[in-house]
């Protein structure tokens, strides 16, 4: 995989964040009342519970673009790696994530298309190392 694929796959995730932040602005406005503006979406988004969900993401989207500042590209274990934090961020094994977005890709095509996106990017991306098994004491 090329720093091509990784910076698409960089964009493909800002894609998919932004329309889940969309849709999680939705639902909170419809709870709580208008977002006064983007300032406020931000505040909300770094420190309201009820996005907290999206955090997780947040994270790992500005460490890929830490990553893709270096000046070597990343390795294929570092690449696989990589795919293996995502696959599991976008899993049930996170599940305030995976409740939103499975229940956002019903609802919103453009959560669903964006989605699709970034499993088919990280489908191209080298398999993880398999972990070598050591032996106990």
């Amino acid at each position: 995989m090329t720093a091509g694929a990784l910076q698409d796959l960089a964009s493909e995730l800002k894609v998919l964040h932004k329309a889940l932040l969309s849709e999680g602005r939705r639902a909170f406005e419809a709870e709580h009342g208008p977002v006064g503006g983007a300032l406020h979406l931000l505040h909300l988004l770094v420190h309201e519970p009820a996005f907290a969900w999206l955090r997780p993401l947040s994270e790992l989207m500005a460490d890929l673009d830490s990553l893709l500042a270096l000046e070597s590209s990343p390795n294929s274990d570092e690449q696989g790696d990589l795919r293996a934090e995502l696959e599991e961020l976008l899993s049930p094994a996170n599940s305030g994530l995976w409740a939103a977005l499975t229940a956002f890709i019903q609802s919103a095509p453009d959560v669903a298309g964006a989605y699709a996106r970034v499993r088919q990017i990280l489908a191209s991306l080298p398999k993880p190392a398999a972990k070598s098994k050591t032996a106990g004491p």
